[in-house]
């Protein structure tokens, strides 16, 4: 792994040590809701995709993270021991989405 990569795996191996300690939490039958903001998989030329692009960069940049894809949630919920059930778009241009995962 190259050093540019370093800081996100740890940023990923920390989301995945707070889920695994909601899922020793959580029961069998529970649920787990996150709010966050999903990137889209494919970016393209429109200005709320830019927007996204401008948001990911900010958080690489500042906060030495990023946003995440629909995908990239599910893979770090399976890592977790969750299923991602759904992902819900809020309502106005806040740009959040609910994500529902349940235990597995």
């Amino acid at each position: 792994m190259d050093a540019a990569s370093k800081p996100l795996a740890r940023r990923h191996e920390r989301s995945v040590t707070i889920l695994k300690n909601c899922r020793e939490a959580i029961s069998a039958d529970g649920r787990l809701l996150l709010i966050e903001r999903v990137m889209p998989a494919r970016i393209d030329a429109s200005a709320g995709h830019q927007r996204w692009t401008m948001l990911d960069m900010h958080m690489l940049v500042m906060l030495g993270g990023r946003e995440r894809t629909e995908e990239e949630f599910r893979s770090v919920l399976a890592a977790a021991n969750f299923e991602l059930r759904r992902t819900l778009l809020l309502p106005g241009a806040t740009g959040f989405s609910v994500i529902e995962a349940t235990p597995i």
